[in-house]
């Protein structure tokens, strides 16, 4: 976002999320903030920053005892990801175990469906190339949009430099028919989703029913929905979760 410093490591010792608290960990955000040029503890960066909401839930239910630190990116270059990778590897070498890293991106913004695809489809294979200058030449050189490119560089190339990358598993993508969002793998992961929203449709009252774009369009309409049929109902460009997605499967989770 706009607010905040360029790099920011979140001070908060607590993150708020509807019907859990996840703990943070102030002093590794401190020492954070000291092993890597640039980055600063700030909360104001954080404080309209969405992405880390699309982590803690799921971290919140599967990990509840693990403190999850929020860093921020904002403008840089490779040179800068590397030495931000740097001292982030050099950081965990000292610590008695190393840290989950995550993070979270939307991928090609703005475009057609066929465009969004096709640019989708070169990030993900310059990803899968584990090579990080690779990854950010493509992005940038084919001007696409993927918000979170420069924390998966950061990522790769500290990963590198811990010798610790060797693989990527692409675990699905809107466009995947029926059956691919039904093998065991993706069926073990609707069922932890299908899980954080049953406890959170709970908790709020919400009933378990999907709303499609007419649905949406009504005054006081509550339910689960899509990105897909929020652009649909309102404007818009996303069109995850895909037209093949599940819902009837999801529903009776």
């Amino acid at each position: 976002t706009a607010l905040g410093m360029e790099w920011a490591v979140a001070p908060h010792e607590t993150w708020q999320i509807p019907g859990a608290e996840v703990p943070s960990d102030p002093e590794l955000a401190r020492q954070l903030a000291e092993a890597i040029p640039g980055l600063v503890l700030d909360a104001a960066a954080h404080s309209q920053e969405h992405a880390i909401e699309v982590e803690l839930p799921f971290l919140a239910r599967l990990a509840s005892g693990s403190r999850v630190i929020g860093i921020a990116i904002g403008s840089g270059d490779l040179a800068r990801c590397r030495e931000f990778a740097t001292g982030l590897a050099k950081l965990i070498r000292t610590l008695p175990e190393p840290p989950l890293l995550v993070i979270s991106s939307d991928m090609n913004h703005f475009a057609s469906d066929t465009e969004n695809r096709r640019l989708d489809e070169m990030a993900i294979r310059a990803f899968e190339t584990l090579d990080p200058e690779t990854l950010y030449s493509v992005v940038r050189e084919n001007h696409i949009s993927m918000c979170g490119v420069l924390p998966a560089v950061i990522v790769l190339e500290t990963l590198r430099q811990l010798d610790r990358v060797s693989a990527i598993e692409h675990a699905g993508y809107a466009k995947q028919p029926r059956d691919e969002w039904l093998d065991d793998y993706s069926r073990a992961e609707l069922a932890i989703s299908a899980g954080l929203v049953s406890r959170l449709c709970k908790a709020y009252g919400i009933p378990l029913q999907w709303l499609d774009a007419s649905a949406l369009k009504k005054r006081g309409a509550r339910g689960i929905t899509g990105h897909a049929d929020v652009s649909r109902a309102f404007g818009g460009t996303h069109t995850d979760p895909g037209p093949n997605f599940p819902i009837d499967f999801y529903l009776a989770l």
